[in-house]
């Protein structure tokens, strides 16, 4: 990661299905989180190069602007939601909207100067979402089983056992697709392997 002073932060409230923007202490816009959104912002960006935006950490509804205007070479930081609140407490700004949010987040930027975002490639996008979506599917898996401890009904038993496998299987073919992205990447696989000397990381860990 790096850092550097900018001439324009931009504040960034996500939420699943809009983003409020704070383009300045004058300018505030809203549009849609989705592609055609990311656009109508992009046309607002004034000067790109001397230009930082800003957002909170937010479950990953941030993740696709943030991929989005990296591609168009506009530097991005996503910062931990309890700092800029943090912040904002320090300020005596209590009250809480999604445009004050906005406005919060760029004067959190201004004052802090957050580490900007290092671009992903595409393997590695595709990798943490490989690796984000097995997780999630080891918590269903686990779930399962709990339930399973618990099932004194042999339809049920043989419904819980049904679904174990189908996750087993799935969870099998993303770590196929894992391997198969690691082992085409020589600096990758270099990484990994260097991880794996280390005593108790194992595959899945590296």
């Amino acid at each position: 990661m790096m850092t550097k002073t900018y001439e324009y932060n931009i504040g960034v409230d996500v939420s699943k299905q809009k983003l409020d923007i704070s383009l300045n202490d004058q300018r505030i816009i809203n549009t849609d989180n989705d592609p055609k959104g990311f656009e109508q912002f992009l046309k607002r960006i004034d000067k790109p190069l001397l230009t930082r935006v800003v957002m909170e950490a937010t479950g990953g509804y941030e993740k696709p602007l943030a991929a989005f205007l990296q591609t168009r070479g506009i530097d991005v930081s996503v910062v931990n939601p309890k700092r800029v609140r943090d912040y904002a407490k320090a300020l005596g700004q209590l009250a809480k909207t999604d445009t004050i949010d906005a406005n919060i987040i760029r004067l959190f930027a201004d004052t802090v100067n957050p580490l900007v975002m290092p671009q992903k490639s595409e393997t590695q996008q595709t990798l943490d979402a490989l690796t984000s979506r097995r997780s999630q599917l080891v918590k269903q898996r686990s779930m399962e089983k709990q339930h399973l401890e618990t099932a004194t009904h042999q339809e049920a038993v043989d419904s819980i056992k049904r679904i174990i496998k189908l996750l087993d299987e799935e969870i099998e073919q993303i770590e196929k697709q894992l391997n198969a992205l690691i082992a085409a990447d020589d600096c990758l696989q270099e990484k990994v392997d260097r991880l794996k000397t280390v005593k108790g990381i194992g595959s899945i860990v590296a």
